[in-house]
């Protein structure tokens, strides 16, 4: 049977188009991305100057991304902008925006990624041609640390892979826990499974059966912690 391309297909499609008309306007400093969240958890069906944090289409939600979808943000809010976003060492200035349908239901997110690495490093070599070749030079950004986030309640990492990004979630939930697995109470347990559940772990393909492994458990097990 022929697949017929609903209105959120349609919709989809035009933010594709759109992605690509922003990417090459911008240039090649702007990463533009589009998510169909219909298709979680390997959102991205298009990306353009995907060299910026080396993603490709088919590849994975980001965690942050996923944490508003979970606390429903889109509900409030249409967009969220000038937050950091970080691959490996390179820094970008983000912004998401929550597409929806005509019924208001969030169906996707117009994302875009902005890199001033090329402007950073204009600058420092014009700063370096004021002084002598022996002056010890600073530079104008050292860190990521150093870099001012007007939206600190948000950083975003990018992951190639699913398994990758459950991984980060997982160690960022269990990271203040000095408790080996094998000793961990009911309790503790059950803790760890609301606070990944909090963050959108289980919205993701193969999460109950990782969850399970890394808290030696049963998957039956993980289900029952959900529901308490």
């Amino acid at each position: 049977m022929e697949y017929e391309f609903t209105r959120n297909d349609f919709l989809m499609e035009n933010y594709k188009v759109l992605a690509r008309f922003l990417g090459s306007y911008l240039g090649p400093d702007y990463e533009i991305i589009i998510h169909d969240l219909s298709l979680l958890p390997n959102t991205i069906v298009e990306i353009v100057n995907n060299n910026l944090s080396g993603r490709n289409i088919g590849g994975p939600i980001t965690k942050s991304a996923l944490k508003m979808i979970q606390e429903k943000v889109y509900e409030k809010e249409d967009f969220i902008v000038n937050y950091k976003g970080m691959s490996g060492d390179k820094i970008f200035r983000s912004a998401t925006m929550f597409i929806k349908n005509e019924h208001a239901e969030v169906i996707g997110l117009l994302c875009i990624n902005f890199t001033d690495e090329r402007y950073i490093s204009l600058l420092e070599n014009i700063t370096k041609s004021f002084h002598p070749k022996n002056w010890e030079y600073t530079k104008i950004i050292k860190d990521k640390k150093d870099v001012v986030d007007n939206n600190t309640a948000i950083v975003e990492e990018y992951y190639e892979s699913m398994d990758e990004l459950m991984k980060n979630i997982f160690s960022e939930v269990i990271a203040d826990i000095k408790i080996p697995v094998d000793y961990l109470k009911a309790e503790d347990r059950i803790n760890i499974v609301h606070e990944l559940s909090k963050k959108g772990m289980f919205k993701l393909k193969g999460a109950v059966p990782f969850v399970a492994k890394n808290l030696q458990c049963s998957q039956a097990t993980i289900y029952r912690y959900l529901n308490q």
